[in-house]
C-alpha cells in the first residue's frame, strides 16, 4: 500500500512537470510567433512608409509645378485683358491671342499620388502606424487633397460652362475641355475676328472678358488652396523621414559641411545610392539655397543651387536662380549662360531678359573701361 502511495505520488509531480513543460513550450511557441508576427507587421509598417514617403514626394513635386503653371495662366489672362483695356498701348497677335487663350482655358488638375494612402485604409493595415503624430498628420494631409480636389471640380465645371461655347464658336480656339489640344484648322483660323474683343459695346467682348476674369478668380482660388496642402505635406514628409532613416535636406547639408571636398551634388548622390526613394522638391532646395544667399554664404548657394540644375534640369527657375547667384558672385559669364539656358526653357520668362541686358551693359562697361587704359 505504501508503495502504491509513493508510486502514485511520484505520476503525480511528474505529470505537474510534464503539464508545466508543455504550458511553457506553448507559452515561448505562442512568443515567439507574436514576435515575428510583430516583426513582420514593423517590416510591412516600414515599407508603407518609405512607399508614403515616396508618394508624398511626388505630390510636392506636382504642387510646385502646379503653382508655377498656374500663376502662368494667370499672367496670360492679364495679357489679354491688358490687350482689351487698354487696345492702344498693349498690343496682341491673333496667334498670341489664341495660344494665350487656349492656355488659360486649360483645365489643371492635381492628382496625388494617393496608392499607399488608399492600400491602407481598403485594407484596415492603417493599424499598422502607430506613430501617433505621423497617423494625425497623414489624415489631416489627405484630408486637404480631398478638399482641394472638390474645389477644383467646382471651378473646372464652371469654368467649362463659361468658355466652351466662346471659344469654339466665337474665338475659332477649340476646347481642350472636349478635344484635348487646340485647335488649328486653316479654315477655323481664318475665320477669326480681332474686332470680336476690340470693341468693348460687342456681345463677344462681354463674353470674354467674363470668362477671362472668372478663370483667373478661379486660379487664384486653386492657388491659395494648393498653398494649404504645402506644409501638412511637408511636415508629413519630415515625420516619415524620421521614421524611415531616409535622409532630409539638411542632413545633406550637413554632411556637405562636415566634408567641403565633395560638392553638394556628389553627397547628394551617396545619399540616393544608399536610400533611393530619397527625392528632394524643387522648392525645396531653392528655398535653402535663397536663403544661404540672402544670408551672405555665396559658395553654398551656389552649390544648391547647382544641385537645384542637376535634380531638375528641365526647369527654367532651377537656372534662373543659379544665374542670379553667379551674378552676385560677380561671375557674369557663367551668369549669362545660366540666364540664357533659363529663357530657353520659357520663353516667357519676366526676369531673365531683364538680367542678360544688365549683364551685357556692364560686360559693355568693363570692355569700354578697358580700352581707355592708358
Amino acid at each position: 500500500m505504501k508503495n502504491l502511495i509513493q508510486k502514485i505520488r511520484a505520476n503525480f509531480f511528474r505529470g505537474i512537470f510534464e503539464l508545466i513543460i508543455i504550458f511553457l513550450g506553448i507559452s515561448i511557441s505562442l512568443f515567439i510567433d507574436d514576435w515575428r508576427t510583430e516583426r513582420a507587421e514593423d517590416e510591412m509598417a516600414l515599407q508603407y512608409m518609405r512607399s508614403m514617403y515616396s508618394d508624398v514626394s511626388e505630390d510636392l513635386e506636382k504642387l510646385e509645378w502646379q503653382s508655377r503653371d498656374r500663376f502662368a495662366k494667370m499672367r496670360d489672362a492679364r495679357v489679354i485683358l491688358d490687350a482689351m483695356h487698354f487696345p492702344d498701348s498693349v498690343q496682341i497677335t491673333e496667334a498670341d491671342f489664341r495660344n494665350r487663350f487656349g492656355y488659360v482655358t486649360r483645365l489643371t488638375t492635381f492628382v496625388s499620388s494617393d496608392n499607399t494612402y488608399n492600400d491602407l485604409n481598403s485594407t484596415g493595415n492603417i493599424r499598422l502606424i502607430k506613430d501617433v503624430a505621423l497617423k494625425s498628420g497623414i489624415y489631416e494631409y489627405y484630408g486637404l487633397v480631398e478638399e482641394f480636389n472638390e474645389l477644383e471640380k467646382i471651378n473646372n465645371g464652371a469654368s467649362a460652362d463659361l468658355s466652351v461655347d466662346v471659344i469654339s464658336n466665337e474665338f475659332s480656339v477649340r476646347s481642350v475641355y472636349r478635344f484635348g489640344s487646340l485647335y488649328d484648322g486653316a479654315e477655323e483660323l481664318q475665320k477669326f475676328d480681332m474686332s470680336l474683343f476690340r470693341n468693348p459695346e460687342s456681345k463677344q467682348y462681354s463674353r470674354l472678358e467674363d470668362v477671362l476674369l472668372y478663370r483667373h478668380i478661379f486660379i487664384g482660388m486653386e492657388i491659395r488652396k494648393a498653398q494649404e496642402l504645402w506644409e501638412p505635406a511637408v511636415a508629413l514628409r519630415e515625420r516619415l523621414c524620421a521614421l524611415t532613416n531616409i535622409p532630409t535636406l539638411d542632413q545633406i547639408v550637413e554632411k556637405w559641411k562636415s566634408n567641403k571636398n565633395k560638392s553638394a551634388i556628389e553627397v547628394h548622390t551617396e545619399f540616393k545610392t544608399k536610400f533611393p526613394e530619397l527625392k528632394l522638391a524643387p522648392a525645396e532646395v531653392n528655398d535653402f539655397a535663397y536663403s544661404a544667399l540672402t544670408g551672405g554664404e555665396i559658395d553654398m548657394a551656389i552649390e544648391f543651387f547647382e544641385l537645384g540644375v542637376h535634380l531638375y534640369p528641365e526647369q527654367s527657375n532651377s537656372y534662373d536662380s543659379l544665374g542670379e547667384a553667379y551674378f552676385e558672385n560677380g561671375d557674369l559669364e557663367r551668369a549669362r549662360k545660366n540666364y540664357e539656358k533659363a529663357l530657353e526653357l520659357d520663353p516667357d520668362s519676366e526676369t531673365a531678359p531683364v538680367m542678360l541686358r544688365k549683364i551685357q551693359y556692364l560686360e559693355d562697361e568693363a570692355a569700354n573701361d578697358y580700352d581707355h587704359q592708358p
